[in-house]
C-alpha cells in the first residue's frame, strides 16, 4: 500500500511541479492520467521481469516497437514520461 501511494504520489507531484513552471500541457486528462499511472505500470513491470533474463530481454523488445511506433508531438513530454518510468524503477530497486 505505502508503494502505491508512493509511486502514485511521485506521479502527482512531478505533474504538479510541471504546472507551477508553466507547462500548462501537463494539464489535461489524458496527461494526468499518464502522470499518476505510468509510475504503477513501470513498477509492475519492473517487479516481474526482476529475476528473469529472458522475459527481461522480450519486454524491452516490446517496451521498444511501442515507444517507436507512438509519435510524442513535445520532446518535453518525453522526458517526462522517462522520469515517469524511473520513478517506477527506482521504488522497485532493493537497497540491500
Amino acid at each position: 500500500m505505502k508503494v502505491l501511494i508512493l509511486l502514485v504520489g511521485s506521479g502527482f507531484l512531478f505533474r504538479t511541479a510541471l504546472i507551477f513552471t508553466g507547462q500548462l500541457w501537463a494539464k489535461s486528462h489524458a496527461q494526468t492520467v499518464s502522470f499518476l499511472v505510468l509510475p504503477l505500470i513501470t513498477y509492475v513491470i519492473t517487479n516481474t521481469i526482476a529475476n528473469n533474463i529472458a522475459l527481461s530481454l522480450g519486454m524491452v523488445g516490446a517496451l521498444s516497437i511501442v515507444r517507436f511506433r507512438t509519435p510524442v508531438k513535445n520532446p518535453s513530454e518525453l522526458v517526462a514520461y522517462f522520469c515517469l518510468v524511473t520513478i517506477g524503477i527506482v521504488v522497485n530497486v532493493d537497497p540491500n
